[in-house]
C-alpha cells in the first residue's frame, strides 16, 4: 500500500492501514464482505466521508448523530454559552460539586458576585459543548424545549417566576433511562470508529464525566427534595412551639412530605408533566400518553393501584422535585421555598384532607406515629414493625404481612397484630390502624 500522510500520528495511520489492507487479502470474500470498509487502502481515521463505509458503515450512517432540527434549542444553547462567557470573569462558587456548592447556597443565599453553579457546570471540561453532542447522541422530542417553555409559563408564571436558564429546567425532566440510552448508543459509535467518534467530539466518558448529564435529573431531585421539605417544615411548624405542636398537624406534614403518591398526584393532575419527562421505559412512556392531559383516578381508588402505576407516580414526583431543585440553582432558596408554600402547600393539603387518600391511609392522621405515641404513655419502648411474609399474589403483585411487636417491660417480646397490604408501607399502616384498639385499652 502506498504511504498515507495524514498529520501528526501518519506513521500510526500508515502501519494500521497497511495491516488492514494485508488482512482483507487474506480473508475469504465473504468474510471480506463484513468488514466495516469497502477498500481499506481509501481509509482515513476521522474522516467525514461516510460514503466509503460497507455493510457494517451502514449502521454508523444509520446511527451518526444529526444536526439539531430544534431552532429552539440551538438558540438557548447558544444563550448559555453567552451566559459562560460572561460569568468566566467572575469568581466560581463554593466547590462544582452539588454537596459542597448547596450546603453554602442553602445557608448563606445566593451571591451574586459568583458564578451561578449551572453556569460553571457547563464551562467544567466543556460542559455546555458535551450537552450539545449529548442531545444529538440521544435526540429529544420535537419541540421539547417549546413545551417546557409553555409549562413555565403556565406553572411558575401566576407565582412571578421566570426561569433564567431554560436548559436547567428542561434537564429536570430527564429520567436516567434517557442517558443510559445515550451511553448505550456512544458504546456502538465508538465499537464502529472511534477515531471519528473522538473526532467529533463524542469521548467514551462523555455521560458519565458530565457534572451535567452523568445522574439524569438525579442531583436536582435530591436538592429539591430537601428545599420541598424545609419550606413545608416552616409553614406548617414555624408557629408552634415543638411541645405544643398538635398530633393532626404533625401527621399532615408527615403525609406531606414522605408521601410520593402526592407529588406525583400535583404533578400529573395539576402541572401535567407527564408528556414532558424524557423517559425510555416501555411501561412509563404507556403512562405518559395514558395521563398526558391529566390524572386518571382508578375506580379502586388509590389503594388499587399497580406496582408500575405507583412506579411512574414516583417518576412524577421525582420530576417536580426536580423542578424544585432547578429553581433553587437559577433564582435562590429563598425564591424556590416561596414558590412551595405558594402554589404547592395548598394542594398538598387538599389531598391529604381527600377522601381517596384517606382511604389509602386508613386514617387522616399518623397511624404508625400514633402507635409510638401510645406506648410511650404506658412508658414502652417503641414498637417494631417487621416483614414476616412476602408472597407473588398474582402474576407480578406481591402481597406483604408485616407483624407489630411490642415489648412491654420484664416480658418478652409479643407479636401484638398483623397487617397485610400490597406494599410494606401500606403493610405497616394496616398493622398500626389495627393495634390502635388494642393499645388503648387499659389492661
Amino acid at each position: 500500500a502506498a504511504p498515507m500522510a495524514v498529520g501528526p500520528r501518519s506513521g500510526f495511520c500508515t502501519i494500521t492501514a497497511r495491516a488492514a489492507l494485508a488482512t482483507r487479502r487474506s480473508l475469504p470474500a465473504k468474510a471480506a464482505g463484513r468488514s466495516a470498509f469497502t477498500d481499506a487502502s481509501k481509509f482515513v481515521p476521522g474522516s467525514p466521508d461516510l460514503s466509503i463505509l460497507g455493510p457494517d458503515g451502514s449502521a454508523l450512517k444509520e446511527l451518526w448523530p444529526k444536526p439539531l432540527q430544534d431552532p429552539d434549542l440551538v438558540r438557548e444553547l447558544d444563550r448559555q454559552r453567552a451566559r459562560c462567557a460572561a460569568a468566566s470573569k467572575l469568581p466560581p462558587p463554593h466547590g462544582i460539586d452539588m454537596a459542597s456548592s448547596v450546603t453554602k447556597l442553602l445557608g448563606d443565599g445566593p451571591e451574586e458576585h459568583r458564578q451561578n453553579l449551572f453556569d460553571t457546570w457547563c464551562m467544567a471540561g466543556g460542559g455546555i459543548d458535551a450537552l450539545e453532542a449529548a442531545f444529538r447522541i440521544a435526540p429529544l422530542p420535537p419541540g421539547h424545549l417549546a413545551s417546557i417553555a409553555e409549562f413555565e409559563k403556565r406553572v411558575f408564571a401566576p407565582a412571578g417566576v421566570k426561569f433564567e436558564r431554560p436548559l436547567l429546567l428542561q434537564l429536570a425532566f430527564f429520567h436516567i433511562s434517557w442517558t443510559e440510552w445515550g451511553e448505550s448508543t456512544l458504546g456502538k459509535l465508538r465499537r464502529i470508529d472511534k477515531f471519528r467518534c473522538d473526532e467529533a467530539g463524542y469521548t467514551r466518558n462523555l455521560f458519565s464525566l458530565s457534572p451535567v448529564l452523568h445522574a439524569g435529573n438525579g442531583h436536582l431531585e435530591f436538592l429539591g427534595d430537601s428545599v420541598i421539605k424545609s419550606a413545608l417544615t416552616l409553614a406548617l411548624m414555624g408557629g408552634l412551639r415543638p411541645g405544643k405542636a398538635e398530633v393532626k398537624l404533625l401527621s399532615e406534614r408527615r403525609a406531606m412530605l414522605e408521601n410520593n403518591l402526592l407529588l406525583g398526584l400535583i404533578g400529573i393532575s395539576e402541572w401535567r408533566i407527564a408528556p414532558l419527562i424524557v423517559c425510555r421505559v416501555a411501561d412509563f412512556k404507556v403512562h405518559q400518553r395514558v395521563y398526558a392531559d391529566g390524572w386518571v383516578a382508578p375506580k379502586g381508588g388509590l389503594q388499587s393501584l399497580a406496582s408500575h402505576e405507583r412506579g411512574f407516580l414516583g417518576l412524577s414526583a421525582n420530576c417536580v422535585e426536580s423542578i424544585i431543585g432547578a429553581l433553587v440553582i437559577d433564582q435562590g432558596p429563598e425564591v424556590a421555598r416561596k414558590f412551595v408554600v405558594s402554589a404547592m402547600l395548598p394542594s398538598l393539603s387538599t389531598e391529604v384532607a381527600s377522601q381517596d387518600f384517606s382511604q389509602l391511609k386508613g386514617a387522616t392522621f399518623d397511624v404508625i406515629s400514633e402507635t409510638f405515641h401510645l406506648c410511650h404513655k404506658r412508658r414502652w419502648p417503641n414498637p417494631v414493625f417487621r416483614t414476616t411474609k412476602s408472597v407473588n399474589s398474582h402474576g407480578s403483585e406481591y402481597l406483604h404481612e408485616v407483624g407489630l411487636f411490642i415489648h412491654p417491660p420484664g416480658t418478652k417480646e409479643v407479636l401484638l397484630v398483623t397487617g397485610v397490604g400490597p406494599n410494606i408501607a401500606l403493610a405497616r399502616r394496616d398493622a398500626a390502624t389495627k393495634a390502635i384498639p388494642l393499645l388503648k385499652l387499659r389492661s
